[in-house]
């Protein structure tokens, strides 16, 4: 016997896309998101079909007047509101902003006598920068960190210098070492001042000699902005960094 292909009532296929997609949801689940939950056995009328299409459809309106991201994820990103809109933000934890050093080459910057008038040379960190992670709005340009929009929080300052063994290797002078925060002037009790560093270091070996180094924890707002400066450890003689890897700088995001 010749069988006759049966056609494909679009009407009632669409209506079992649509009950097949209410399956794994229990009944009461279901109910929060759509006006009628239908069982088996009883009759479904087109209009309560219309109804929880509606629904669904004014959901998805909903999503978009709340602001939510068109963009699916964002890899080491969550996504955060403010009540009204989303956006995905930089991932909770400690991250890594900055991690740069001087590098190889040519001397670095020759640190200015310490005394009350000084001006503190402005030191740059141009070797093996590390980017700055997507999401804050954060930025590094080899000597300055500007936090982002989103970049608001606890962070943590490291900054290591090392300088040019002096003819006479026991002259080597130490670094004062100096974090300056929105372009306050040398002494502001704004900036962050490292401990006083031991000016002769004739034991250590040679490159080790002159050295500094400061650590502070400090929060940072939106847009702040901060600079590594340093002076000589003398008040008669000038100082000049060592372009190594051992003249670095780390900054991290702690939250």
């Amino acid at each position: 016997m010749k069988m006759t292909p049966r056609k494909l009532h679009l009407k009632s296929f669409l209506l079992g896309l649509g009950l097949t997609a209410g399956v794994g949801f229990a009944a009461t689940q279901v109910s929060s998101l759509v006006p009628h939950v239908f069982s088996a056995g009883t009759p479904i009328k087109a209009s309560e079909i219309n109804a929880n299409f509606a629904a669904v459809a004014q959901g998805v309106q909903d999503a978009k007047a709340n602001g939510l991201p068109t963009q699916s994820g964002k890899a080491g990103a969550y996504l955060k509101t403010d009540g009204t809109n989303a956006s995905w933000a930089a991932a909770p934890g400690t991250t890594v902003q900055v991690r740069a050093s001087k590098g190889g080459g040519s001397p670095g910057e020759v640190l200015p006598v310490s005394t009350p008038n000084s001006v503190p040379a402005l030191i740059s960190f141009p070797a093996n920068f590390i980017g700055v992670p997507a999401g804050t709005g954060n930025t590094w340009d080899g000597s300055t960190f500007t936090v982002g929009a989103s970049g608001a929080g606890l962070y943590y300052v490291q900054a290591h210098l090392l300088t040019v063994d002096h003819a006479t290797p026991t002259t080597t002078t130490g670094v004062h070492v100096m974090i300056e925060l929105n372009g306050a002037s040398y002494g502001s009790g704004s900036n962050m001042y490292g401990v006083y560093p031991t000016s002769n270091n004739q034991n250590m070996p040679s490159g080790l000699k002159g050295r500094g180094m400061i650590n502070y924890m400090l929060y940072l707002n939106a847009g702040d902005s901060l600079k590594i400066k340093g002076l000589s450890a003398n008040s008669a003689y000038t100082t000049q960094l060592a372009a190594t890897a051992g003249s670095n700088l780390l900054i991290a995001r702690l939250n």
